[in-house]
């Protein structure tokens, strides 16, 4: 068994009362892969790549897992299906999507996983809830801390925190 590291996981809901679905997501991720230490405040974002569907609810949760990165993703792969995640189409809505961004500063590249996640700088919603909790945090491929990344991202598409 590998060393206990820190995992930071992004959720999104965008259907059947989505906040809901976030903290059963959490619920289920504290049972099978480790307990939750940090959350980000919920992000309410527009729909990305696909943009006729509900706004979706974003947050990143922090962990500590002593389990390898394949299965950890089995596992978000399990809980997805548990909640109810139909893969119907590409970016479209679902009750929930859990996404790896780092396990530590590991790098993984495989067929079936890519730590970090590829697409963390492109993105508004996942930089945005993830520069609230780990600013400082270097991205272990682009060597640019979170808040540099989040204030290079050039997606303009409406991220606002939620009450």
């Amino acid at each position: 068994m590998s060393s206990r590291r820190s995992v930071y996981i992004l959720l999104g809901s965008n259907l059947n009362r989505p906040r809901l679905q976030l903290e059963k997501a959490k619920s289920n991720i504290e049972a099978c892969i480790g307990k939750v230490i940090k959350t980000s405040s919920i992000y309410k974002t527009a729909p990305w790549g696909y943009s006729d569907q509900p706004a979706f609810y974003n947050q990143v949760i922090k962990l500590y897992s002593s389990k390898s990165g394949i299965k950890i993703l089995k596992l978000i792969k399990e809980i997805e299906q548990i909640m109810g995640r139909v893969l119907q189409m590409k970016w479209g809505p679902r009750i929930i999507d859990i996404d790896i961004l780092f396990i530590g500063y590991q790098r993984i590249k495989n067929k079936d996983l890519i730590v970090p996640h590829p697409r963390i700088a492109e993105r508004l919603f996942v930089l945005a809830p993830l520069n609230e909790i780990i600013p400082h945090f270097i991205h272990p491929v682009s060597k640019n801390t979170v808040h540099t990344l989040f204030n290079q991202c050039n997606d303009h598409l409406n991220v606002r925190k939620v009450k």
